[in-house]
């Protein structure tokens, strides 16, 4: 990568002094036609690697929905048939069929049941079972839910029955959709449950939830808050009620984040290939391609809170006096309309509420002292410079203050009560802007007096070291020499190296009273260091908004290697030489870290992405505490 912006030394004893006070003495934050392509082809290499074997779009998707008990329908084969296996796929909520083979004496014989429950939204399931029938009946015990679909199969046999007919018996007028509903989409080609076409892991809630909201259902998941079900919902319109429906969009806030990150890497280190570094770690970052690539709602909290974290960047290095007071308002507002937004779609961006206060606060208090140091240097009368003093803190504090309530009180509220429209507008009673609060307060005592355990829950100390990486997912049906699974862990040239990195870059933050560092610090702290107070079982994935902060440290240590250290030691030895020779090795460590993380990411490809492989796989990364 060429070096295309030079920085005019300013530095005495390797500190440069003007970070501490504003923004480094640099050229202006800009992004011209190079970054424009280094960006794009960034983000579409990585998406295609991210969309690619998503999720299917070929699955039953019309469903029937009985609204009586001892509902019944009757299937009429063909011939006799020696059935050996019934696949369904689940719809969402609870719904019993008891399924019944006609005998040669006229009487029926209960033989399976078809069980579906709230652990079971849109996926394959099936009952084995050996029986001889030519007629079977279906008969509603538990109301409540949707089913789908209904395949037959015959023993010895993987295609499915399709020559019978439907007949209705007891159907109410009041159904959701029609039994035949169940039987027209017979031809989906896989009905052994898997990730391509059923859900795994947490998505047993939230698709569920977003297809709730389109139809107009009482939803059954509201333990987080409702907008990204809300933004999933937009995929399950667009792409249909199937596994690429209900990922996609979170998949595209992942490659969302790739240029997100390019720009902040370039914004505060304000050369190109900071930004290029930045946004090639979280392209190869293990957790950020598992936890985007399932249909939970991490990505939309994730994305947010770097937005927020970014746009603050911008109020924290600027003096509101110098770039005007009405200019200095727009970035606090875009960082408090990103921050409802996050906290909108879970509650972990709340956490950046806290860092983007002590990011504000800490910048009113410099700017005060920088501004204070101006008016002595000016050589006012002591009154002309109280005067000016007044002045600023009425204009330039107070008045920016009282925005900020605005900014980061009033929007948020507005943005986060908003996200429940599709459940307030319901019909019925109890649904109403009071039922906004009561939602919280259940959320609250939901997550507060968790008290479950999990068998891949982990502490968040662990996170950073990979202690425990967690399965989402593992494909049981294969055979014992193939295996097909999804870890969410980080990769360790990422991991590692980055919470080394985070210390590291304290130190030379002291060491240079350098201004720059403090935000990515703040973030990290704000989004990591709660989790040690949660008491509540936790997994290694509630680390995701914490990474991009661990990428920017990395990145700034990094920057400190190739732009500082050569001068430090070219400097302590004399010889400009030495500070080049020292230039050139630590840029030739840089590049070869980054390749170090594209081989572990493509290595450890097989058990994030449920790419079918060798079980033997698995022996070569058990080292990465991969069981």
């Amino acid at each position: 990568m060429t070096r295309i912006l030079k920085q005019p030394n300013n530095q005495q004893n390797g500190t440069d002094k003007s970070n501490f006070e504003g923004i480094s003495n640099t050229k202006p934050f800009k992004i011209d036609k190079k970054d424009m392509i280094i960006m794009s082809v960034m983000t579409l290499v990585y998406a295609v690697i991210a969309i690619y074997n998503l999720g299917s779009t070929n699955v039953p998707e019309t469903y029937w929905k009985p609204s009586a008990l001892g509902t019944t329908f009757s299937v009429n084969f063909d011939r006799e048939y020696d059935i050996s296996k019934i696949a369904f796929y689940n719809g969402v909520a609870d719904l019993n069929l008891r399924i019944e083979y006609l005998r040669p004496d006229g009487n029926y014989e209960p033989v399976a049941t078809i069980k579906q429950d709230v652990y079971k939204a849109f996926m394959w399931d099936s009952v084995v079972t050996q029986f001889k029938a030519k007629t079977l009946r279906f008969k509603v015990q538990k109301i409540g839910g949707t089913l789908n679909e209904i395949v037959f199969f015959e023993q010895g046999s993987k295609e499915p029955i399709k020559n019978f007919t439907v007949e209705t018996e007891k159907v109410s007028q009041n159904d959701k959709g029609t039994v035949q509903n169940l039987f027209d989409e017979l031809d989906v080609g896989d009905y052994e449950n898997n990730y391509m076409n059923s859900t795994y892991f947490d998505e047993i809630y939230f698709p569920r939830t977003a297809f709730e909201n389109i139809n107009r259902m009482e939803p059954y998941e509201t333990t987080h808050p409702p907008l990204g079900k809300d933004i999933m919902a937009l995929g399950l319109l667009i792409f249909g009620v199937n596994p690429f429906g209900w990922r996609i969009m979170g998949t595209l806030f992942g490659v969302a984040m790739i240029p997100l990150m390019y720009l902040f890497g370039k914004k505060i280190f304000r050369k190109r290939i900071y930004g290029f570094i930045s946004a090639f770690l979280i392209m190869f970052e293990c957790m950020h391609f598992a936890q985007t690539r399932i249909g939970t709602i991490d990505s939309y909290a994730g994305f947010f809170v770097i937005l927020a974290y970014y746009f603050m960047y911008d109020s924290f290095m600027n003096k509101s006096y110098e770039v005007g007071f009405k200019k200095s308002l727009l970035p606090l507002m875009l960082a408090g309309i990103c921050w409802g937004l996050g906290s909108a779609s879970k509650w972990t961006a709340v956490y950046a509420g806290g860092g983007l206060a002590v990011l504000y606060f800490t910048s009113k208090f410099l700017e005060y002292k920088s501004y204070e140091k101006s008016l002595r240097k000016k050589a006012l009368s002591g009154g002309a410079r109280q005067s000016k003093i007044r002045e600023w803190f009425s204009n330039n504090f107070v008045r920016t203050s009282l925005a900020c309530v605005i900014f980061f009180v009033v929007i948020p509220v507005i943005l986060y009560t908003a996200s429940y429209l599709p459940i307030i507008t319901l019909p019925g009673e109890g649904h109403n802007l009071g039922e906004v609060w009561r939602y919280q307060v259940n959320m609250f005592d939901y997550h507060s007096k968790l008290t479950d355990t999990h068998a891949w829950a982990s502490p968040a100390y662990s996170w950073p070291l990979i202690q425990k990486p967690l399965l989402e997912y593992r494909n049981m049906s294969l055979p014992g020499d193939r295996t097909s699974l999804m870890y969410v862990m980080g990769n360790p040239a990422v991991f590692w190296f980055g919470i080394v990195c985070v210390f590291a870059a304290i130190l030379i933050g002291i060491m240079k009273k350098d201004k720059r560092v403090f935000p990515i610090l703040v973030a990290f702290a704000f989004q990591y260091l709660p989790w040690f107070r949660v008491s509540r079982c936790i997994f290694i994935y509630h680390f995701f908004t914490s990474v991009p902060f661990m990428i920017l440290c990395t990145v700034y240590v990094l920057n400190f290697l190739r732009e500082d250290f050569p001068k430090i030691v070219g400097r302590d030895f004399g010889s400009k030489a030495a500070g080049e020779t020292t230039y050139k090795v630590s840029t030739a460590f840089i590049y070869s870290y980054l390749v170090i993380t594209l081989a572990l990411f493509i290595f450890l490809y097989p058990a994030i992405s449920g790419m079918e492989v060798p079980t033997t796989y698995l022996n070569w990364v058990k080292w990465i505490h991969i069981a």
